[in-house]
Order: C-alpha cells, then sequence, then structure tokens
C-alpha cells in the first residue's frame, strides 16, 4: 500500500511536468505563428551590415535586374542592363530605333532609377549599341 501511494505521488508529479511542458510548447507555437516571416533583403542587409561594399553591390544588382520594370517587356527583349560604376549605368542596346527610342526615354528611366535606388546616386544613363543582347 505504501508503495503504491509512492507511486501516485510519482504518477501526480510526472502528470504535472507533462501538462507544463505541453503549455510551454502550445505557447512557443502561438508565438512564432503570430511573427510574420523576414524578408530575406531584410536578413541580407542584417548580415551585411558591416560591409558597406557588399550592401553596395547587392543594390547595383538589384537595380540591373530592375530594368525590364522600367522600360517594359518589349523594350526589355531588345536592351539589357549590363553594369553600374561610379554612378553611370550602362545599357547594352541591339535594335537602333529602340535605341533611339530610349536615348529619349533617358531622363524618364534615370529619375525612376534615382527615386527607387537612390543609394546608389546614379548620374547618367549610357546606351551601347550590340549586335545582340
Amino acid at each position: 500500500m505504501l508503495k503504491t501511494k509512492k507511486s501516485e505521488a510519482e504518477l501526480l508529479e510526472l502528470y504535472r511536468l507533462r501538462k507544463n511542458d505541453q503549455k510551454k510548447l502550445r505557447t512557443k507555437k502561438t508565438t512564432t505563428k503570430k511573427r510574420a516571416p523576414e524578408k530575406a533583403s531584410d536578413l541580407l542587409n542584417q548580415f551585411f551590415k558591416d560591409e558597406p561594399e557588399a550592401l553596395r553591390k547587392m543594390q547595383e544588382s538589384r537595380a540591373i535586374q530592375s530594368w525590364a520594370r522600367y522600360v517594359g517587356k518589349e523594350a526589355a527583349k531588345v536592351s539589357k542592363a549590363i553594369r553600374i560604376s561610379e554612378g553611370e549605368l550602362l545599357v547594352y542596346v541591339s535594335d537602333p530605333l529602340w535605341l533611339h527610342q530610349l536615348m529619349l526615354l533617358k531622363n524618364q528611366i534615370l529619375n525612376c532609377y534615382k527615386r527607387d535606388f537612390y543609394h546608389l546616386k546614379l548620374r547618367q544613363l549610357y546606351f551601347k549599341r550590340v549586335d545582340a543582347v
């Protein structure tokens, strides 16, 4: 009989500990569910915060990849942003008519880039005629 009471006490203690663990687990689940996932760009910025050169290169890469968004699908088929260096964006264009059209829109395109990528301090947009992009 004595052994049974001890066993009951142990079982009650184990049950109480199990309930506490379940409660902690539930609390942990609800806090993790409420938190939204972080953006990859924010994580990269945090990771490279002490490396301004790496951050600048990532921003340049984003700006180059955004070319089609600024000029549209048709113009992007015959043109390609190549690089940004010292505040200048170089774009290759394979069609002379599109080259002329893009030159006419140069200031508008540059202003869009300046608005969205102000930290790159873009000053100039250069177009170069090539055979294929």
